[in-house]
């Protein structure tokens, strides 16, 4: 999810592959170019009438809603700004497999070893950060509270900066968008927040960009997890899809998780309402571009990349659950799996219920028509069986807000032995009748809203052999 430098690539073979997938040479590598940064702000500045930040057209990440507001037309990826550094960098990162029209296209040369700059963290793990006076309160805000999802679980701390300080600077724009790290040569360093930008999930997004976070569908291994329907993509954006080399990118063994706050969503840059990202798993649909901010391996990964991380013991079984999470800067211990492991005290609802060989019921609700919050509220529940029992669940009825990504609400089930990682997450009745399956001895089943309502009826049992 880090980048590093790469050779260069002939303008010749970019031009062919341009013609061959319909992008335009300049769409492969855009950027915002700027000789001063420290004007960057005020050309940023330059904003648009809100949509409705309350809209079912809502996107959960940043570059599509940039799509929107037509300002992909400049951004890497949909909402990175490259210098000229980095914009060099990438115009010689073409290690690139594109498949199109049933054709690979491979571009660019490997290195044998990769590099993480120091010159893109930020030192000590401090952030000076100062909010444009002409953010709305709301903007000031849902930064503050997205400053704060990165703040309380990774040792990277947020300060007020001075006017004269390098600081990270949230201004209002017209798009969502971010440079890639530290700019540690200037003394402002921009993050755009655009009207529709004002969610927790976006901005944190954008902070993760800041800190050095690429986007995790552009990982390496992505082809493992993830297919690209390049058919369905808008003319001249196929560039956003570009995959890192293995030699370019680093994301210190952690699993591809597809439902990362880095991670955009099933019909991101659609041309047609098509899909765009569809995973190899589908169970995995609605996990895409969620919208609930940073997953336990966002902030396990930002952890490991500013070393923050002394101590972490590997979940997988009970004691390890009881035992594992973070220790960092020698003084706190954090059980980071309070969106997994959450008793029925934590939000006063869920609990712990033990599967049987007939079936039992499940019936809760989240909400109510008309409410909505910026932040979403939760409900966990442990599903118990044996440790070779296998756990059947059917989704009898789910209804509330279908929205891409389950930005809104939905249910989210962790079937998979990994726990670490975000489960099937479904929030639309065409989900209706689907059964999961899992190993014990605990599979969570969490339900979360933050608007209207979320409601989830199943029922589970163990599996007969």
């Amino acid at each position: 999810m880090f980048y590093s430098a790469v050779p260069r690539v002939p303008l010749a073979l970019i031009a062919l592959i341009s013609w061959l997938c319909h992008i335009s040479p300049a769409m492969i590598i855009p950027a915002l170019r700027n000789e001063h940064p420290e004007n960057v702000p005020d050309k940023m500045a330059i904003g648009k009438e809100p949509i409705d930040n309350n809209s079912d057209r809502m996107s959960p990440t940043g570059g599509t809603f940039n799509q929107y507001l037509g300002n992909n037309i400049r951004l890497f990826e949909g909402d990175i700004i490259l210098t000229k550094q980095q914009e060099k960098i990438w115009n010689q990162t073409f290690n690139y497999a594109m498949t199109f029209s049933n054709r690979t296209i491979r571009m660019g040369r490997k290195k044998r070893q990769a590099y993480r700059s120091d010159n893109y963290f930020w030192q000590d793990g401090i952030v000076p950060y100062r909010i444009d006076s002409k953010l709305s309160q709301h903007a000031k805000d849902i930064i503050k509270k997205s400053i704060e999802k990165w703040e309380s679980s990774t040792c990277i701390t947020f300060i007020p900066a001075s006017n004269k300080k390098n600081a990270l600077v949230f201004v209002r724009g017209s798009s969502c968008s971010s440079y890639i790290g530290h700019m540690s040569q200037w003394t402002k360093q921009p993050v755009s927040i655009g009207y529709n930008c004002e969610h927790i999930h976006t901005i944190s997004h954008e902070i993760g960009h800041a800190l050095g976070f690429l986007h995790t569908h552009t990982r390496a291994d992505r082809d493992e997890y993830i297919w690209i329907k390049f058919n369905n993509i808008q003319d001249g954006l196929s560039s956003n899809f570009m995959r890192s080399s293995r030699e370019d990118n680093y994301n210190y063994g952690l699993p591809y998780d597809y439902g990362s706050v880095m991670h955009y969503s099933k019909k991101a840059f659609t041309s047609n309402s098509g899909p765009t990202i569809i995973p190899r798993y589908s169970w995995y649909e609605d996990t895409m571009g969620s919208g609930t901010g940073p997953t336990f391996i966002d902030i396990l990964m930002m952890n490991t990349h500013y070393k923050c991380l002394v101590v972490y013991a590997h979940p997988g079984t009970v004691e390890d659950i009881a035992n594992g999470g973070f220790v960092f800067n020698q003084l706190i211990t954090e059980i980071f799996f309070a969106t997994t492991f959450a008793n029925a005290d934590s939000f006063g609802c869920g609990g712990n219920l033990r599967a049987t060989s007939e079936w039992q019921i499940l019936n809760a609700k989240m909400g109510k028509s008309g409410f909505y919050s910026d932040d979403i509220s939760y409900c966990h529940w442990w599903i118990e069986a044996g440790q070779h029992e296998i756990i059947e669940m059917e989704i009898t009825s789910l209804s509330g807000t279908c929205s891409e990504g389950c930005i809104f609400g939905g249910l989210e089930i962790k079937a998979v032995a990994d726990k670490r990682l975000t489960g099937y997450r479904f929030c639309c009745e065409r989900s209706n009748g689907k059964i999961v399956k899992a190993n014990g001895p605990i599979l969570p089943v969490i339900l979360f809203n933050r608007r209207d309502y979320t409601q989830a009826l199943i029922r589970f049992r163990l599996k007969k052999t």
